[in-house]
């Protein structure tokens, strides 16, 4: 597999950061639900389902032990037409503290239960995976990324694509992309990148309006492709 890295502005870092204290949840969720509107606009679907990482350490037991406890979470969302941002942040929020209730159930015993047929070239339940961890001691210009979760879940399970987001303190959020490279070419991630960023900037900005209006394209996107790539007249 192939990793790109990206940095989100300061200014949309705090953005992101203001709304999720207004809805009273967490950055995580803001970007969980950013990403399954991008994948939504991408795919023209309206059923979305990303995988997430869990701690699962939340008996008291097991918070000093020393050892791998992360268990998966699925994210499954329904987009609605008439659905803003903020509406979409609160059921997903909700959802996760239900889900999380049962994280001592095992993956593979879900994907037993759920009756989905196995392959080896691909996860069973989902094909993009996200996590958002906090690493303060990452601060500053030319950060390392430390990747060592990513690379083996990756491995692993043959993610078609994982977005991690690292939060590094001081305002400051940074990305990594990791792509099959037979199924994404480098140009492709970070066109997908740069949109994920600009539908951030516009639900950020208007949490209270219906996302589906959103576009991902950018102005001057959206002029090349309408006006000068369709600018077919011509005088006979």
């Amino acid at each position: 597999g192939q990793r790109e890295k990206f940095t989100l502005t300061e200014e949309l870092s705090v953005k992101i950061r203001q709304l999720a204290q207004q809805q009273n949840t967490t950055v995580h969720n803001v970007l969980l639900c950013s990403l399954a509107i991008l994948l939504s606009k991408y795919t023209n679907q309206q059923d979305i389902v990303i995988g997430s990482p869990i701690a699962n350490r939340h008996h008291q037991q097991t918070e000093d032990l020393i050892g791998f406890f992360v268990n998966m979470q699925v994210h499954r969302f329904i987009l609605d037409d008439h659905q803003s941002f903020a509406q979409l942040v609160q059921v997903a929020h909700q959802d996760q503290i239900t889900a999380q209730q049962y994280q001592d159930l095992p993956f593979e015993k879900l994907v037993d239960e759920l009756g989905v047929e196995r392959d080896q070239s691909r996860h069973p339940i989902f094909q993009v995976m996200f996590s958002c961890i906090t690493r303060p001691d990452m601060a500053g210009e030319n950060l390392p990324f430390s990747s060592t979760s990513v690379n083996g879940l990756f491995e692993v399970v043959k993610i078609d694509s994982s977005f991690t987001i690292v939060d590094v303190g001081h305002g400051q959020l940074i990305g990594e992309v990791a792509y099959l490279k037979a199924l994404f070419m480098k140009t492709t991630i970070r066109r997908l990148f740069q949109h994920f960023c600009h539908l951030l900037e516009r639900l950020v900005m208007h949490p209270t309006d219906d996302y589906r209006r959103l576009s991902v394209l950018t102005q001057e996107e959206f002029d090349d492709l309408v006006l000068k790539s369709n600018c077919t007249d011509s005088s006979f």
